[in-house]
């Protein structure tokens, strides 16, 4: 493909289709898929001059869930990743028919009828939501399976007894969060898995607080 015909499909994709491109192109050349470099200079350029947090937050996730790969999947962990800022109203409006359609309820409203910012405070969400997809077993006991998709604030401040996305050394985790004297605890809903202490040697931060958990949505 010549550039010029590149650069015309990119200025015709939505802020979620650019990210999600960005984080693709990231993920594959990770795993030793190796792109033309000018691609990804048209799409930095152009997510510059539209919205530059796309293309640092596409890489940022990419990181995430390539790490989520390089090591055993037992643990529940973070396999993909989408944001809420990014979808346009119909992007919105599809999602959230798929999550009321994996919940097995019927929808309250005509979501074509109502504005983004309705529809994201309708469902529990924000413009600081992130969609996780994860695969494992530890978080079985508090209903969260392997496939699941996971609905997560990541504003939403994190108390003791939150489930949360934790990010461990790069790898990004799904567990309950304890605070006792002090001390940080990640445990696991699965009596077969360890609970985590995070002590100063680790490199961790909390992502976000699970707010629900659907199956089947991405």
């Amino acid at each position: 493909m010549r550039r010029s015909d590149f650069k015309a499909q990119v200025e015709f994709l939505s802020n979620s289709e650019i990210y999600e491109l960005v984080k693709k192109f990231y993920v594959q050349e990770g795993t030793g898929f190796n792109h033309n470099n000018w691609k990804i200079d048209i799409i930095y350029d152009f997510c510059q001059n539209k919205n530059p947090m796309i293309f640092s937050d596409a890489m940022a996730d990419a990181s995430c869930i390539l790490s989520s790969r390089e090591t055993g999947m037992n643990e529940l962990k973070v396999v993909d990743i989408k944001r809420i800022d990014y979808l346009t109203k119909q992007e919105l409006v599809d999602f959230v028919s798929q999550m009321i359609g994996a919940a097995k309820t019927n929808p309250v409203m005509d979501l074509n009828d109502i504005e983004k910012v309705d529809i994201l405070k309708s469902f529990g969400l924000n413009q600081n939501t992130i969609i996780c997809k994860v695969t494992g077993q530890s978080m079985e006991n508090a209903r969260i399976f392997d496939g699941d998709t996971l609905v997560v604030d990541t504003k939403s401040s994190p108390r003791s007894g939150n489930i949360v996305v934790a990010s461990v050394n790069s790898e990004l985790f799904v567990k309950r969060l304890k605070r006792v004297n002090g001390t940080v605890w990640l445990l696991s809903e699965n009596e077969e898995f360890k609970d985590l202490e995070i002590t100063p040697d680790y490199d961790f931060r909390i992502i976000g607080v699970v707010k629900k958990a659907v199956r089947n949505v991405i």
